[in-house]
């Protein structure tokens, strides 16, 4: 293994880490919005 986690690795375990972390609003809902979603956006930043 590498000594240090690399931004391949933060991807590999975003979304199951933080899935049951990120709540969508009622609104974010209605139009579809998921947490995966969100978690998704906010790692193509």
């Amino acid at each position: 293994g590498r000594p240090t986690p690399d931004i391949a690795d933060l991807h590999e375990v975003a979304l199951p880490v933080l899935r049951h972390r990120v709540l969508t609003s009622f609104a974010a809902e209605a139009e579809g919005v998921r947490s995966d979603d969100v978690i998704q956006r906010l790692l193509e930043l």
